[in-house]
């Protein structure tokens, strides 16, 4: 069975593959079954993190027109269509989370985000994920959702 983390790894995957090809004669459940059959095969069943893997995937594809015209909002020195494909897919997991999932703290969506980033980015993309997401969560009114929660 998968973990939470290794779930949002494997949707990493997916997205990144997904947009890179930029096909349109592949469908999204396609990619994301051959990266979970060929990455975590021994490791995947119905569990939990299964399920949460699946369901952030699809939430992210069902959601990216709203969440990449939000993020826009808060990358509009960089733009998001500049910002690398990686960085991209990785700040809209942690968008997705931090608003669409309410079992999840966003600051937990801001953590997990930052540490996709420093394993899948490149060097300061880290500082990048944290300061666009960071100053959602400051704006966003989500501080005092996550300290309701306590």
């Amino acid at each position: 069975m998968l973990t939470r983390h290794a779930g949002r790894e494997l949707v990493l995957q997916a997205l990144f593959n997904l947009d890179f090809r930029g096909e349109k004669n592949i469908t999204p459940e396609s990619i994301f079954q051959n990266i979970f059959k060929s990455f975590y095969i021994e490791e995947s069943g119905s569990g939990d993190a299964d399920d949460f893997a699946k369901k952030l995937f699809n939430g992210v594809l069902e959601n990216q027109e709203n969440i990449d015209k939000e993020l826009s909002k808060s990358t509009t020195d960089w733009g998001l269509d500049k910002t690398s494909i990686i960085d991209r897919n990785i700040l809209r997991i942690g968008y997705f989370e931090m608003f669409f999932l309410d079992d999840i703290p966003a600051k937990v969506a801001i953590n997990e985000a930052i540490e996709l980033s420093k394993t899948f980015g490149q060097k300061n993309s880290h500082k990048f994920i944290s300061g666009v997401l960071g100053n959602i969560y400051e704006i966003s009114g989500l501080k005092n959702k996550d300290s309701k929660k306590k």
